[in-house]
Order: C-alpha cells, then structure tokens, then sequence
C-alpha cells in the first residue's frame, strides 16, 4: 500500500474539525486583509498556506496592493457543512462578512480555504 493512502483517515464532523475550520477561514481573512501590515512576499507565502493548491495557483495573480486593508473584529461562525470534507465559514471583519468554503480530503489532512468572498450585507 503507497505510504499516501496509509495516511488517509476517514473525516468526522466533530468539535475538534469545527474548531480547526473556523480557525482556519479567520485566519486567512486575517492574512487577506493584513495587505497594509505584511510585505508581499510574507503575505503571499502566509495565505499560500492556507489554501488548496488551485487557489494558491490563482492568489498568483492578486495583487495585494489592490486590496483594502481591515482586520477579523469576532468569531468566525460555521454556516454549513454537507460532509465532514466540506464546510462554509463567515469571518467578520471591518470590511463586513466574508464567507470561506474550505475543503479537507480525508480526516488526518488539514482544512484548506477554496474559495473566499465578501458576503452581501444582511447576510449572517
């Protein structure tokens, strides 16, 4: 058996994964919008880190010096998750809600953001 698939635990959807999730998705609006506090590359390597391998191929082409700055002002807060290798976050920050789907695939790797965006406001 190739030592990768030893490495494969099936996900549960537990307090720990909850936890890991929301740290995860306010960590990377942290990252994001600290574009006024960290150089570019430290930006770019700090956000790389949290993301899947396709989003990190993407944030190749943002330039930081084009996003506003804000800082995460509260908990992030889990809005739904449909598997334990999928689940959707809300971060507030000064700019407003942002929402962060991240991904995992299996239990043993870590929760990677795929997709981020600004929520509309009125949304939780």
């Amino acid at each position: 058996m190739p030592e990768e698939q030893a490495s494969w635990l099936p996900a549960e959807w537990d307090t720990t994964a909850r936890e890991q999730a929301a740290r995860i998705a306010s960590d990377l609006i942290s990252v994001w919008l600290a574009v006024d506090e960290l150089t570019e590359p430290t930006w770019r390597r700090q956000s790389s880190t949290l993301v899947t391998a396709d989003a990190a191929e993407l944030l190749t082409t943002v330039d930081p010096a084009e996003l506003a700055p804000g800082d995460v002002t509260g908990p992030a807060q889990i809005l739904q998750s449909p598997s334990p290798y999928l689940v959707t976050v809300a971060v507030p920050t000064t700019q407003g809600q942002w929402q962060v789907t991240l991904v995992r695939e299996s239990g043993s790797d870590p929760w990677l953001a795929q997709r981020w965006e600004p929520l509309p406001e009125g949304r939780p």
